[in-house]
């Protein structure tokens, strides 16, 4: 059974993964509660020991919420303008059940920045799930690329011999052309989703 301040953390935590996608540090956790961070450590540890958190060690976390539903990583943004760095949250899951888009092996949700690709209808604060895919074999959909290891758009594609294509369907925007090498194909869009209020 929790206690009445573990019961008000916890539910702190869920809001807070579920209003911004990511876990609250325990900094953030100790500030909502006027405690200190090792209090926060200690709530933690019980909340663990308790089964309603889970441990967990990547930098980002020390601890994740259980997976209550089918769920995919949701491993950062994606720009739908201007490529921008994505970050990994591998430490947050997207709740989405398989009748959508079939077995989650293979994908995984972004968050999707910018408009640029709004002529398809993919708009800022969309989730984009994309399926794992490194093989082009579609030129009719869009795509998640990767460029220079570390910079993620969202972007039908053409390929050339040297060059790969990047076409955004904002008619505002013009296409650009990146050199092949520094450009790896993670995988293809194959839904969105959508918060209305």
């Amino acid at each position: 059974m929790l206690t009445d301040k573990q019961s008000q953390i916890l539910n702190f935590i869920t809001k807070y993964q579920t209003d911004y996608g990511q876990f609250p540090s325990l900094r953030q956790i100790g500030g909502a509660f006027s405690i200190t961070v090792r209090a926060v450590q200690q709530h933690i540890e019980a909340l663990k020991r308790k089964g309603v958190l889970l441990d967990h060690t990547p930098q980002t976390a020390c601890y994740r919420l259980p997976i209550h539903g089918p769920a995919l990583p949701l491993l950062g943004s994606i720009a739908a303008g201007d490529p921008v760095g994505a970050y990994e949250q591998q430490d947050a899951y997207f709740e989405l059940s398989p009748e959508f888009f079939g077995p989650h092996d293979s994908l995984f949700a972004l968050h999707v920045k910018g408009d640029s690709m709004s002529g398809d209808g993919i708009y800022d604060g969309d989730t984009a799930i994309i399926r794992q895919k490194p093989q082009f074999d579609d030129p009719h959909a869009i795509w998640a690329v990767r460029i220079d290891a570390d910079e993620f758009t969202l972007k039908r594609i053409g390929l050339g011999e040297k060059w790969i294509e990047l076409r955004p369907s904002n008619p505002a925007l013009s296409p650009w052309s990146v050199d092949v090498d520094r450009v790896e194909i993670v995988g293809k869009l194959i839904g969105l989703v959508r918060r209305l209020v």
